[in-house]
């Protein structure tokens, strides 16, 4: 993984100034008030992936939908981005928990 990625994403997780959310990258409640995204979904923003394209864009249950490159996306490969999945929307990890385990392990 790209380290300048890698100290923005980290950062920008632990600033909270995203609104956690599971099972999406990026999802915004009917009225457009609240909007909350994944561990990846922040990730894809920090890597400048459009935000009409995060929409709804990943489920950890299975279903990877394909927003979601094959091969893996920001140099991650899909067992990490699985991983990183899992701590957010099964373990319920909070964004500095994540972010800490993303500089030990990646």
């Amino acid at each position: 993984m790209d380290q300048e990625i890698k100290a923005s994403w980290v950062a920008r997780l632990r600033s909270r100034q995203d609104a956690q959310g599971s099972g999406f990258l990026l999802r915004t409640t009917s009225d457009g008030k609240e909007e909350k995204k994944c561990c990846l979904g922040v990730l894809a923003e920090v890597c400048g992936v459009p935000r009409s394209t995060l929409f709804e864009g990943y489920l950890f249950n299975g279903t990877r939908s394909n927003r979601i490159p094959p091969e893996g996306f920001a140099g991650l490969t899909i067992a990490q981005l699985d991983k990183l999945a899992q701590l957010n929307d099964v373990d319920k990890k909070p964004f500095p928990q994540i972010a800490d385990w993303i500089e030990e392990n990646l």
